[in-house]
């Protein structure tokens, strides 16, 4: 069963280990782990990989309220 955008979201918000390979190799984590991701969300996936830690962050966190993550 393919994972939503949303699972992908909330668990790179509480998984701090996740969300490191996830910006390492957004493709491969995306594939192996069986998420259900569009164009847009691997987009910022790969520009958030090339950004510094505190741009990251707000891209999460910003990616969390829109996808309605954690309150």
């Amino acid at each position: 069963m393919k994972r939503s955008e949303s699972d992908l979201i909330g668990r790179a918000v509480v998984d701090t280990g996740f969300r490191a390979r996830l910006l390492k190799d957004p493709e491969g984590v995306i594939s192996a782990e069986g998420y259900e991701v569009g164009s847009e969300m691997r987009g910022r996936l790969k520009e958030a990989a090339s950004s510094s830690p505190d741009a990251i962050d707000a891209a999460i966190a910003a990616a969390a309220r829109e996808g309605g993550v954690g309150g």
